[in-house]
């Protein structure tokens, strides 16, 4: 392992299409963002089991496993077992998170359609 410091978003993903593993141990994060582009761009990702990495492995393989000193399990998935048929686009998902607002602003009465 060596470490960089702080890194571009162009640096970042280079290094990371060079490397074997993506390790990610976070217990909190707003989206999956940052496992999405490990799990993508390595052979192999290790993310910890929180909701917002459960929700991006929807309909992606993975395997549970426990390592010793580690509270809660891992992730670990593998990047030749990656399916992209059932995956939707960030497009796609933005679009349907601003419907959903919509939606609920006019059921509030603070949009007018």
């Amino acid at each position: 392992m060596i470490i960089k410091g702080i890194l571009s978003h162009e640096s970042t993903i280079n290094y990371l299409n060079k490397a074997k593993y993506y390790i990610s141990t976070t217990y909190i994060e707003n989206s999956y963002n940052a496992a999405s582009e490990g799990v993508f761009l390595t052979n192999e990702s290790y993310i910890s089991d929180i909701a917002p990495h459960r929700e991006f492995l929807l309909n992606i393989p993975f395997r549970k496993i426990y390592i010793k000193n580690i509270s809660r399990s891992i992730l670990h998935i593998r990047n030749r077992d990656i399916s992209n048929l059932n995956m939707k686009l960030w497009e796609n998902v933005v679009n349907e998170m601003m419907g959903r607002v919509e939606k609920n602003l006019i059921s509030l009465g603070k949009l007018k359609t």
